[in-house]
C-alpha cells in the first residue's frame, strides 16, 4: 500500500520525527502540485510552476491539506478598542506561511519597538 501526502503536510512534518517515520513506512510526499482530479485509484496533479500534468496511480489513500486562513480578529479588536496601544500583525495572523516568516517578522517588530 502506498500513501500520498500533500506539500503542506510534508512541510509540517519536516521538523519532527514523524516525517522520517512516515518516509520509512513508504509515504510519498508530492509537493509543488495543484490537485487537478481524483479517480477511483488515481490522482491527477498540475505542477504549480510549469502546469505540466502528472498522474499517480494505484492510490489507496489520499491526504489533502488545503491551506489555512489567517485568524486576525483579536488584532483588529485590540486596534479598534485601544487606540493608545501599539499593536502589530505578524506571522500566521497576517498570512499563513512558514515559521521562518513569522520569526523574521517578529524580529523586525521587536527591533522597531
Amino acid at each position: 500500500m502506498t500513501w500520498r501526502a500533500s506539500a503542506s503536510t510534508a512541510f509540517g512534518f519536516w521538523t519532527c520525527k514523524a516525517y522520517g517515520s512516515l518516509r520509512r513506512l513508504g509515504v510519498v510526499f508530492t509537493t509543488d502540485h495543484d490537485l487537478a482530479g481524483i479517480g477511483e485509484h488515481s490522482v491527477q496533479f498540475l505542477d504549480v510552476y510549469t502546469k505540466e500534468p502528472k498522474e499517480i496511480t494505484h492510490i489507496d489513500a489520499l491526504v489533502l491539506v488545503n491551506g489555512a486562513a489567517s485568524q486576525n480578529r483579536l488584532f483588529h479588536e485590540l486596534r479598534s478598542a485601544r487606540k493608545d496601544l501599539e499593536v502589530h500583525l505578524i506571522g500566521d495572523a497576517l498570512a499563513p506561511r512558514r515559521i521562518n516568516d513569522a520569526i523574521f517578522e517578529a524580529e523586525l517588530v521587536a527591533r522597531k519597538i
